[in-house]
């Protein structure tokens, strides 16, 4: 927790820049976002001369600062993470609009959804009491509806062209209002829940009521009120629940309680006002009246410092989630009396070969990296891909890519690995094991050719085959295996003999009833084998392993 003075400011940079004449915005979706982000950084916008005098800077409403604690910084599967999201049960939502794609974080830290598609999704809200996900895609202007399976439902409004940037998006959860900062078009709508307008309001201005350039909304429950952070004039203002303007807190600055470039916004229990600050790297706490109580992070790249922070959350456990865009990270803070459930540490893998064949020669080597932790409290003989057991013995410890990041090398057998793959095609390899008093979680992409090889030709490809060294031409079950293979004439078991002839045979004819039910077998057929059966020393008194029942001529399978 910082409370001192800052010494990065606007002095240095702004002047430099001219604050006259119209924005020219760049058009390449990738850079929608972050062009906002500059604007507001180089003064470019020019809001600074039209700030509202009557935003309220101070005042005494006994609020204090919360005792904040570091906890870990999140950072694999993230490109530039940019707004957030909290269900009830504390599931985390990321937006990563330069990937295109939407991240799922449970509680506990394991990543539960990685969902591509999405264009440029640089907004995200949770209706998780209508079970309803919203997206706002800042490719074509649209806010879509999705339902916890990520099935497109519906739009909000007309669907494509309904905001010039729909940069933040909040939720009512009493009444399902959809609330949308469309920062291009300087205002913020409010849509039902089945995505019709309701209302909109704001303009381009410094009054009361107008906004430059808007970046962040929360919806405040517990006073019903809406705040927006009106970014380029610096400050936060406040309104009732039909859009009416009600006051404004905040002044430009790098001074605690002053505003450089505000953009996510959260109230908690006791009434903080939470603001990210992106170009000062902090997270500003102000009171009510715009008094500041403190702030979190500092500017970096260290863990626990801040690069572009856009966005912030703070869950049920007292936990503070922030989207450190610049770093490419999520960093975790408890705030207070915080609970930590988590017990997963995010992991990088890697595993070679990549395409992987399934039938060559070779096992399946996964590098293990875990950014902040010791990779040597990792336990590798329990460590599994996709449920399958590592090979024992086969860890080796070292930098194999030389980033200065310790990594775990570790061996799977291929054909295993394989059992797990339902196709050839792009699949997802899940790794996981203890790591000290946590677990590490992660997971890699692979290209996987399925090469078919039946080494007994009994018809069941080897992955499949439960039974190998058929006989050649036995028919076989679709587990691969004949007659003899389920009722061996040596006995059910490894040193364990048929105790007589009618236990042997006895397994026969209920082998052969399940091959004529599914038509591997004729009924005639059948009785022939469980003649055998009857006529075989199988299970008779020094009978050794000789002459079982025998399977009949397979032919061509029914």
């Amino acid at each position: 927790m910082n409370t001192n003075g800052r010494t990065r400011s606007y002095s240095a940079i702004a002047p430099r820049f001219s604050t006259a004449g119209p924005v020219s915005l760049p058009t390449t979706p990738k850079r929608l976002f972050f062009s906002l982000v500059m604007i507001a950084i180089l003064g470019l916008a020019g809001g600074a001369e039209r700030l509202s005098a009557a935003c309220g800077s101070g005042g005494d409403s006994s609020l204090v600062a919360p005792t904040v604690t570091f906890l870990r910084a999140y950072r694999p599967s993230l490109g530039s993470p940019v707004r957030l999201a909290i269900d009830a049960d504390e599931t985390i939502y990321i937006t990563d609009p330069t990937r295109g794609q939407v991240l799922a974080r449970r509680s506990d830290g394991r990543l539960i959804a990685k969902i591509d598609g999405f264009g440029y999704p640089v907004s995200i809200a949770v209706d998780d009491v209508r079970d309803q996900i919203y997206i706002g895609n800042g490719l074509d202007g649209s806010v879509a509806i999705y339902s916890p399976t990520w099935q497109l439902l519906h739009h909000l409004g007309q669907g494509g062209g309904e905001f010039g940037f729909p940069a933040d998006l909040a939720v009512d959860l009493r009444s399902g209002t959809v609330w949308v900062v469309d920062s291009f078009n300087h205002r913020v709508a409010a849509y039902s829940p089945s995505g019709a307008l309701m209302t909109n309001f704001g303009g381009r201005g410094a009054a009361d009521g107008q906004f430059e350039f808007p970046m962040g909304i929360f919806v405040d429950e517990n006073r019903d009120e809406i705040l927006v952070a009106d970014q380029m004039n610096f400050r936060i203002q406040i309104f009732d629940l039909s859009g009416t303007f009600i006051t404004c807190i905040g002044r430009q600055g790098s001074d605690p309680g002053e505003l450089g470039v505000p953009q996510g916004l959260w109230v908690d229990s006791v009434g903080r006002i939470y603001v990210t600050d992106t170009f000062e790297g902090r997270i500003q706490i102000l009171d009510r009246f715009g008094a500041g109580i403190g702030f979190i992070g500092d500017f970096g790249s260290r863990d626990g410092h801040l690069l572009t922070p856009t966005d912030l959350v703070i869950g049920p456990s007292g936990r503070l989630y922030v989207a450190s865009a610049g770093n490419a990270r999520l960093e975790i803070f408890g705030l207070d009396g915080y609970a930590d459930p988590e017990l997963y540490a995010p992991a990088r893998v890697e595993i070679e070969p990549d395409p992987l064949e399934t039938a060559a020669p070779g096992n399946v080597v996964v590098f293990v990296e875990v950014p902040g932790y010791p990779v040597d409290q990792i336990v590798p003989a329990a460590v599994t891909a996709n449920g399958v057991p590592v090979i024992p013995l086969s860890a080796s410890f070292g930098d194999r890519d030389g980033n200065s990041i310790p990594d775990l090398g570790i061996e799977f057998n291929r054909a295993a690995l394989a059992q797990t793959f339902e196709a050839s095609g792009i699949v997802s390899v899940a790794v996981e094991g203890p790591l000290g008093s946590f677990l590490f979680a992660g997971a890699d992409q692979i290209n996987v050719i399925f090469t078919i090889i039946d080494s007994d030709g009994d018809g069941i490809d080897d992955p499949y085959d439960s039974c190998p060294s058929t006989t050649p031409d036995s028919t076989v079950d679709t587990d691969g295996c004949s007659i003899d293979q389920i009722c061996p004439c040596a006995g059910p078991e490894i040193d364990q003999p048929w105790a007589n002839n009618g236990d042997y045979v006895t397994c026969v004819v209920e082998a052969t009833r399940e091959f004529v039910a599914v038509g591997l077998m004729s009924n005639s057929e059948a009785r022939r084998v469980r003649e055998g059966a009857a006529r075989s020393n199988c299970g008779r008194a020094g009978s050794g392993t000789r002459q079982g029942a025998g399977s009949p001529t397979k032919g061509t399978r029914r």
